[in-house]
Parts: structure tokens; C-alpha cells; sequence
């Protein structure tokens, strides 16, 4: 029984370290373990979704901008997830620089810019902290968030990971892919009973099973359909269902997540 339990304690470990190995540059995207969560990696030039896809020096998809801005220029950030990045468009193609070029066309000059301050995956509390740390320097006289509707619910989850001030904003959100999927990964055991799941959920070992053949045979694929969730009464549960704020649902979950993201 003791080797069975050491044994197991070390393929904890041994998957922990192989996950925390194989994060870092993926693509176009950096993990960030100390600040941001993820962020799009500086100076990167490729080819995503079929699309030329390039970053600056502040890893925005956008050229670089000068720091002081210049005098006469009226510059707008555009903060979002992959709506405003604009993964599989051209670099010129994504909604900031369309709306720069028909403002520039309307004002008959050079005196607007609009920066794509866009991120994939990112929602409110990241969107914070990416305007105050790589956003604000760029001195923008007007920034607009465009609003995804599963920011709630991701706002939620890394509130979990995420470090606040005294005021409940955010201080980081450090990368943690294993805490994250221990929220998200849909509950087996009986309501009564998830108090016993939720710590287990936090075991790579156990996440690994449930995503494998074997985990799928005998519980089910971790990533469900509506009907599937409805099956489970798992609809408009935030933690499961991203899109539960879409849905005719008042409960008092919903209310405390947009509650987060409003904050």
C-alpha cells in the first residue's frame, strides 16, 4: 500500500514537470508564470491560421509606436481577445487597423492611430492588466474593450489563481494550467460527493486519466455539448457552461461572476 502511494506521489511530480516544461513559447504565445497569465510573443513573425501574423517589441499585433507620442496625434487602444487579435486575418485585415484606416480616410490625414491591443483567451482581469503594464506607456487618449461573452466566465476561473489588492483588483494572474482545469473539468461523482472531487481534481495524474482513452470509455470526454451539460445539470453552471451568461438564467453565481468582471 506504501509503495503504491509513493508511487503514485512521483508520477504526481514526474507530470508536473513535464507540464511545466512544455509551457513556455507556444506559436506566437509566451506563458507568463509571473504577471499576464499568457502574452503574445515579441518580435514574432509566422504564419497563423493561414494568415501573416506579426507582433512588436511590446508583443502587440500591431508596427511600433513612438514613445512619447508624438504632438497631434489622437492614439486609441483597442483592448480584447482573438475578436480584436484577429487570429487567421491579415495583420491589416484585424478590426483596430480596418477602424484606423477608415478614420485616417474620414480625417484626411495621419493624425489618428489605433493600436490592436487584442490577446486571444484574454478577459477583463487580464485586459486590466495588460492596459496598466504594456498598454498605458503607449499614452492613449481613448481605450475601447470589446467585450467577449465568455469573459465572465473566464474571469471566474482565474480569479481562483490570481493575486489582489485590498481593493479585489488584480495584482497577476500567473500561468496554471493544472489549478485552472481542476475547475473546469466536469464533476462525476454525486452532488453530496463534490466536495471529495474538488481537491482530487487537482491532481495531474487524475487529469491526465480523465483526458486519456480510458478516462473518456469510462466517464466521458472532459469537453460536453449543451445537451450533454443538460443531461448533467450542468446548464448555466459558469464553472462548465462559458456561455451561461447568454442563457435566460438569474442565479446567484452568475450575479457574483459578473460581479468580478464588473469590479
Amino acid at each position: 500500500m506504501l509503495g503504491c502511494a509513493v508511487g503514485l506521489v512521483l508520477i504526481e511530480v514526474a507530470l508536473r514537470l513535464q507540464q511545466s516544461s512544455r509551457d513556455g513559447v507556444r506559436n506566437q504565445f509566451v506563458e507568463d508564470r509571473g504577471l499576464l497569465h499568457h502574452r503574445l510573443r515579441p518580435h514574432f513573425d509566422g504564419v497563423v491560421r493561414g494568415a501573416r501574423f506579426t507582433t512588436n517589441s511590446r508583443g502587440l499585433r500591431d508596427r511600433e509606436f513612438a514613445v512619447p507620442k508624438p504632438v497631434g496625434v489622437f492614439r486609441i487602444a483597442v483592448l480584447g481577445d482573438s475578436f480584436t487579435e484577429g487570429s487567421g486575418l491579415t495583420d491589416a485585415e484585424a478590426m483596430p487597423k480596418r477602424l484606423e484606416a477608415r478614420l485616417r480616410q474620414r480625417s484626411c490625414g495621419t493624425g489618428v492611430e489605433v493600436v490592436n491591443a487584442g490577446v486571444s483567451s484574454y478577459s477583463p482581469i487580464l485586459y486590466y492588466l495588460h492596459l496598466k503594464h504594456v498598454v498605458a506607456p503607449l499614452q492613449p487618449d481613448l481605450v475601447v474593450l470589446n467585450v467577449d461573452m465568455t469573459d465572465v466566465h473566464e474571469d471566474m476561473i482565474r480569479t481562483e489563481i490570481a493575486s489582489l489588492d485590498a481593493q479585489g483588483l488584480p495584482v497577476a494572474v500567473p500561468a496554471n494550467r493544472r489549478l485552472e482545469s481542476a475547475q473546469t473539468l466536469l464533476p462525476i461523482l454525486p452532488p453530496a460527493l463534490r466536495g471529495l472531487e474538488a481537491p482530487i481534481a487537482r491532481l495531474a495524474v487524475y487529469q491526465r486519466l480523465r483526458r486519456s482513452s480510458v478516462g473518456h470509455w469510462l466517464v466521458g470526454r472532459p469537453l460536453v455539448d449543451a445537451a450533454a451539460m443538460e443531461q448533467r445539470g450542468l446548464v448555466g453552471d459558469l464553472r462548465y457552461d462559458p456561455m451561461a451568461i447568454t442563457r435566460d438564467l438569474e442565479t446567484e453565481q452568475i450575479h457574483r461572476a459578473w460581479a468580478l468582471s464588473g469590479r
